[in-house]
């Protein structure tokens, strides 16, 4: 028999979309063309591509290759979404950091 903990879980929750324009911008990102960016942590080449909507308009979506939205400070220790503590990094550098405040 599985003994199940108290403790509650952490639920993460989505990034917002002005958020993520916030950090591609600082990253260099332009709407309507693909960007390169590299992981603050180890220099991975990623790349952030952040199409316009079908009315030529700068839409919110973007799409990152390579990376990912790594919160600086982690949510589940109190960290937000707010874009100064929101950073790129690749996959195996935001695994391996795990909840750690770097």
């Amino acid at each position: 028999m599985r003994i199940r903990s108290t403790k509650p879980r952490f639920k993460k929750q989505a990034i917002p979309g002005p958020s993520k324009i916030a950090v591609a911008r600082r990253f260099g990102a332009v709407p309507g063309q693909s960007t390169p960016a590299q992981c603050v942590y180890c220099g991975f080449d990623g790349e952030i591509w952040w199409p316009l909507t079908y009315t030529g308009k700068v839409g919110s979506h973007m799409v990152t290759t390579g990376l990912e939205f790594d919160h600086i400070h982690p949510e589940s220790k109190g960290g937000t979404s707010d874009p100064d503590n929101l950073t790129l990094a690749c996959r195996p550098c935001n695994r391996a950091k795990k909840d750690k405040v770097i």
